[in-house]
């Protein structure tokens, strides 16, 4: 069985989604197996900048494995051709086939955008006389673009229609840039009757534009596209477009290099026609294409009396309709009983029987349809039986007339039903991709990232998968190691950490034959610039999107459980360090020199952990005070930036005042950044990481034998440009709101228990917000603050500490200072009794 290496940038999106399944179904007919290294466009793309990241898997291709090599010509298109043909040396023993022109010396499947284009023209300027075009672009140096550009000039020319360049505008393929091209051109006053578009998705922002600057399309302005995505039939109005045949590109690449394997020539370059899809948004309620031409038209109005003969001509109108513009299969005595019982009912002869028939028919072509087709295309073939009524008398008309319109009834009942079902298919892979999402996102290691993929891939018919992680210790990567893998839906026990294998072999073992062709699809996975290792799906379902979403939420768990195995071995160090510290403070007074040393090298070791500096973003002051009781203390701060321009600040207090404390403190911070800047990083709420963190201590540090701990902690987020503050208190100190003119607006109450108290698996945690105002000040402390103690063991108390900053303040450094220079007399002469931790967050008035 001979092997196909298919090199694309992914499986998912409009282009190869439909590609993808032809060139797999083509392989299998065929024989061949299909292994598709979905490694991104080469070296860097605009629309994400860690694409580079994916083509390592390139370098990890095994040429010897393979006999044929299908590329996709879209590889290259932010490089060089020096550079991609050098990429290409590694293939050149290979026989070679590109989707769309790679090099020049390599066979291309092509589809033809002279053709598409010159349709579209000839449709705007002689069906609808449109006389003033206009032309949204796709991005320059994409040939595809280009082409369409270059060749709506051309046609418009052969038409003697002028274009000036004024009247064309830059797109981008993407639905915003059609949307912001169109509002240019309506800016700048450019007068047009016709768009025409260089996508499908550039159309729709287009008529977005359009209808919100009060253009009515397509009575003031027609609007094309191309492509004919599943989509451009679903808008108002659908849309007029080109069609692009996906699947057959995919098979008509996968027929050609079979032949070239077999020793066989084959065209430098395969062209496959784009057909007009005629709908609406030009103007057409009905494909010009269905009326009958005037010859027939003719035979019609002579024999409008002649039943048996009319029967005839309309049996032989459906067969040729079905055949050229359907391409479906309708049993032949259907379309038969269709045209006989029409007239039978027109005449009087049967009763009931039409509409009977229509159903059958309509029944069949919605259990045989594909996702994307319309079953109301099918009403077509209503225009076709119209036709046929002209030049009956007026009583026949009327009959006529009634069954058209209850057939049209029956269509549209019928498409209702095929949206609605298609909506609920929709609705549930949704589902199902958000709880596969959840179980792998809530995996924080190895073992419960398997327990997932085990129960939840299968329902993703996902059988036959496996995951590796790179040796880092070898170079490129040369080396990998299994995590997980299923076969046939069960847990592969073959994958154990001890066990290491060639990356080029992408699985253990290999891939190995079967009875049957099979396709395989190798995802790399990466954080960032962070590389991990790669996914490998076998036979699984050829819905592309499935991948990517799998794939990045895999690379996401994989980070965090590789963070989560990190702060797991930092545990243990501290843990050992402090049952080592333990030891000590247990020996002789001669050893405690020593252990003051241990303590202060941990001090050092905690402070390291704070802040080296609050952050100060225009118009904002932020300022921490701590002061610790001991060499190590229970408290701390955290203030740091996230990537969406918010900054997060935490203030907690753990329970005790020993060393066991400021270790807990130590595991708790680690936690609380890493799952704030993890979930940041995605689409995630970072305040849950408060609730994440809290199952985790629940759930790994509380057991019947150790020391139960917990720590009150305040975490807020800020946004500096609009003031607001979203915030979750677990059980901490209610911090201060205070006034421009220093009085206390109102104090934070808790919104959940502290960290490390909850007890049930689903417990949540309450987001609170508010907006800071100008001149407004928030202030975070902890028990040491209003628990300090003097010589007499008083405390400072709530209600003194409330006096302290309820007055005027000019900075935050006055209300702070002030708090700081009264704890200080308070405690004269007193030993610290707790630490005393203050963060304040001051917005500038």
């Amino acid at each position: 069985m001979k092997n196909i290496c298919l090199l694309l940038e992914g499986v998912a999106g409009l282009y190869y989604a439909s590609l993808w399944p032809g060139i797999v179904d083509c392989a299998k007919e065929n024989g061949c197996n299909v292994v598709c290294f979905a490694g991104g466009a080469l070296r860097i793309s605009p629309q994400n900048p860690y694409e580079v990241q994916r083509n390592i898997i390139y370098n990890h291709i095994d040429t010897s494995k393979f006999d044929g090599v299908i590329i996709s010509g879209t590889l290259n298109n932010f490089i060089s051709e020096m550079e991609f043909a050098k990429f290409m040396e590694r293939f050149s023993a290979l026989p070679t086939v590109s989707l769309a022109p790679a090099l020049e010396h390599i066979p291309a499947v092509i589809v033809d955008n002279a053709s598409g284009m010159r349709g579209l023209i000839s449709h705007l300027a002689h069906s609808h006389d449109c006389k003033k075009f206009a032309f949204i672009s796709g991005p320059k140096g994409n040939l595809d673009a280009d082409q369409r550009l270059d060749f709506f000039r051309k046609y418009l020319k052969e038409l003697g229609i002028a274009c000036d360049e004024e009247r064309i505008a830059t797109g981008d393929f993407s639905r915003n840039g059609g949307y912001k091209a169109t509002l240019d051109l309506l800016k700048r006053g450019i007068e047009f009757d016709a768009l025409v578009t260089a996508n499908d998705e550039t159309a729709l922002g287009a008529i977005e534009a359009l209808l919100e600057s009060n253009v009515r399309v397509p009575e003031d302005v027609a609007v094309t596209g191309f492509d004919d995505i599943e989509e451009s039939a679903l808008t108002t109005p659908p849309l007029t477009t080109v069609q692009q045949p996906l699947y057959e590109i995919g098979r008509t690449a996968v027929e050609l290099l079979v032949t070239k394997m077999n020793g066989k020539e084959v065209p430098r370059r395969t062209s496959l026609q784009t057909p007009l899809s005629i709908r609406q948004s030009c103007g057409c309620f009905i494909n010009p294409n269905h009326a009958l031409d005037r010859r027939t038209f003719s035979i019609i109005q002579r024999l409008s009396n002649n039943i048996d003969h009319l029967k005839e001509h309309l049996t032989s109108e459906l067969f040729s309709f079905v055949a050229m513009e359907m391409g479906a299969s309708i049993d032949d005595e259907d379309l038969r009983e269709i045209a006989s019982s029409f007239f039978d009912e027109v005449e009087g002869t049967r009763t009931g029987v039409f509409l009977s028939a229509l159903n059958r028919m309509v029944r069949a072509a919605t259990l045989a349809a594909a996702e994307s087709d319309d079953i109301l295309q099918w009403q077509k073939i209503l225009v076709t039986i119209r036709k046929f009524t002209q030049g009956l008398d007026p009583a026949r008309a009327e009959i006529a007339d009634n069954l058209l319109h209850d057939s049209y009834n029956l269509f549209s009942e019928a498409a209702t039903r095929q949206q609605a079902h298609k909506r609920l298919q929709a609705e549930q892979k949704a589902a199902l991709m958000r709880s596969v999402g959840h179980s792998i996102a809530n995996s924080f290691d190895i073992p419960t990232l398997s327990q997932a993929i085990v129960k939840m891939f299968p329902r993703l018919e996902i059988n036959d998968f496996s995951l590796s992680l790179y040796d880092k210790s070898t170079k490129d990567f040369l080396n990998s190691k299994p995590i997980i893998a299923l076969r046939h839906g069960k847990k592969d026990s073959m994958a154990q950490n001890d066990m290491f294998f060639p990356t080029k072999d992408l699985v253990l073992g290999g891939l190995k034959d079967s009875q049957e062709p099979y396709h395989v699809i190798v995802q790399p996975l990466h954080f960032k610039n962070e590389q991990l290792g790669m996914a490998v799906f076998k036979d699984g379902p050829l819905t592309g999107y499935i991948y990517d979403i799998v794939g990045e939420h895999l690379s996401g768990a994989l980070q965090g459980a590789l963070l989560m195995k990190k702060i797991q071995e930092q545990t243990l160090k501290l843990e050992e360090a402090y049952k080592e510290l333990e030891v000590l403070r247990q020996k002789e007074h001669l050893r405690l020199e020593a252990i003051q040393r241990e303590l202060q090298i941990g001090r050092t070791i905690q402070e390291s952990f704070l802040p080296e500096s609050m952050p100060q973003p225009p118009g904002w002051e932020s300022r921490a005070l701590f002061m610790p009781a001991r060499e190590v203390s229970g408290d701390f701060y955290d203030a740091f930036a996230l990537e969406d321009g918010r900054f997060a600040f935490v203030i907690a207090d753990v329970s005790g005042k020993d060393v066991g404390a400021a270790l807990f403190m130590s595991l708790i911070r680690s936690l609380i950044r890493a799952f704030s800047e993890h979930s940041a990083e995605g689409t995630a709420n970072p305040l849950n990481a408060v609730e994440l963190t809290n199952r985790y201590i629940v759930h790994h540090h509380h057991t019947s034998k150790g020391r139960f701990m917990y720590a009150t902690m305040f975490f807020a987020l800020v946004d500096p440009k609009s003031g607001e503050v979203a915030y979750i208190n677990a059980g901490h100190n209610p911090p201060a709101l205070l006034q421009p003119d220093g009085k206390i607006a109102k104090w934070l109450p808790p919104t959940g228990p502290a960290v490390g108290v909850g007890i049930k698996d689903d417990l949540k945690y309450r987001e609170e917000k508010l907006t800071l105002q100008p001149g407004e000040m928030l202030l975070l402390y902890t028990d040491g603050v209003i628990e300090a103690k003097n010589e007499k063991g008083e405390f400072l108390q709530q209600k003194r500490f409330a006096e302290l900053i309820e007055r005027p303040y000019s900075s935050l450094d006055d209300v702070v200072d002030r708090v700081k220079d009264a704890l200080k007399e308070h405690c004269a002469g007193a030993d610290p009794y707790d630490d005393v931790t203050m963060v304040g967050i001051y917005r500038k008035g």
